[in-house]
């Protein structure tokens, strides 16, 4: 069998399963086999990409808000015995025996403090349970005149108790230092 009987043959076998229009491509001499008809450049399609999943986005870790902590110092402690009068408190009015120092709050915690509620101690028992409004800013520092009188001449005690919240909410509770009233001449 010669190579123009197989490529007729060839022919003859893809225009009976493509149909006529192939037919005349496959036209030719004996010797020369026909190249096929010209349909246009075939274009494949690449392949659909695979669906993707956004990566999961996680969030930017967030800061937890800094928490109010606050240390309170005396000036003076030891305080000494002033004598001055307090007129503007009516169980001071006629008492010798007073005495005058700072207590001063310091909040190192980076949130403002505000404090509620004071608890003052005098020789170790609860003289006031008051309601108050003492702000500490952030990082900042507050002071507050405190003042005592007695009608005993001796040395005394003095403490408070502060108690309130920072600027997120959460409950604080500071003891002052414990302060030493010296006693009269």
């Amino acid at each position: 069998m010669s190579v123009s009987s197989s490529i007729r043959r060839l022919c003859i076998a893809v225009a009976l399963s493509a149909g006529v229009a192939l037919a005349p491509a496959c036209k030719g001499g004996a010797d020369t086999p026909t190249s096929p008809t010209a349909s246009g450049p075939t274009v494949s399609q690449p392949p659909a990409p695979a669906p993707t999943t956004p990566a999961p986005t996680t969030p930017p870790p967030t800061t937890p808000a800094p928490r109010g902590a606050v240390t309170i110092t005396v000036n003076p402690n030891p305080v000494p015995h002033s004598g001055t009068p307090i007129t503007d408190a009516a169980g001071c009015r006629d008492v010798r025996y007073t005495w005058f120092y700072d207590q001063v709050f310091q909040e190192t915690g980076g949130s403002t403090v505000t404090f509620t509620n004071r608890i003052d101690l005098f020789d170790d028992r609860e003289t006031n349970n008051l309601a108050t409004n003492v702000v500490v800013p952030a990082n900042g520092t507050t002071s507050i005149r405190s003042r005592w009188c007695s009608s005993n001449r001796a040395a005394h005690s003095a403490q408070t108790r502060w108690t309130g919240t920072d600027a997120a909410g959460n409950p604080i509770s500071v003891l002052g230092p414990r302060v030493v009233l010296s006693a009269a001449p």
